[in-house]
């Protein structure tokens, strides 16, 4: 696992997944992916996550029986990502015993804090900062995922949302790949 703090993602919603899981990856965490709960108790079985972002809703699967296993068996963080935003679900959730409960759609960085949190309350060493943001050089192009922006080489800065840094970190991450 390395000194990283390791977070499995289950939805099985691939177009969630992946670039949450690749913005994770650039902001200095290990990750796993998985797309059903069967695929999370396997993966868990092969390394043992420092948090869990589970989605309530997995298909055929049910997040919060999920959830349920993994406070019975081990000491893994949870944190729920949910397209059901009424109170009850949310409270449902904390009281199965859910760190926290995020809606669907949510801020990336909103996440990337709420999960330092809660890795704080765990007392897991976060390597994951600002500074794990590295800059990345591309073309005529300089990208600052910790400030949002690119940069070209005259010195001209463009802002960027977080959809568009996200984006463009998933881009970065896997060059040649098709989307």
């Amino acid at each position: 696992m390395g000194s990283k703090p390791h977070i499995l993602i289950v939805d099985d919603e691939a177009d969630i997944r992946e670039p949450v899981g690749t913005y994770l990856g650039m902001n200095g965490f290990d990750i796993t992916l998985a797309a059903s709960a069967k695929e999370a108790l396997s993966a868990i079985q092969q390394q043992t996550p420092d948090l869990a972002l589970l989605d309530i809703m997995l298909g055929a699967d049910d997040g919060m029986d999920l959830c349920k296993k993994l406070q019975n068996t081990s000491d893994i963080a949870v944190i729920f990502l949910s397209g059901k935003s009424e109170e009850t679900e949310r409270i449902i959730g904390l009281e199965l015993g859910a760190d926290d409960y995020i809606v669907k759609p949510f801020n990336p960085r909103e996440l990337l804090a709420r999960i330092k949190a809660v890795l704080r309350r765990k007392g897991t060493t976060s390597q994951a900062s600002p500074s794990a943001m590295q800059r990345v050089a591309f073309g005529p192009w300089i990208f600052d995922p910790a400030q949002h922006e690119i940069v070209n080489n005259t010195g001209d800065v463009t802002a960027l949302s977080s959809g568009e840094t996200i984006l463009l970190q998933t881009f970065l991450a896997q060059p040649q790949k098709i989307f």
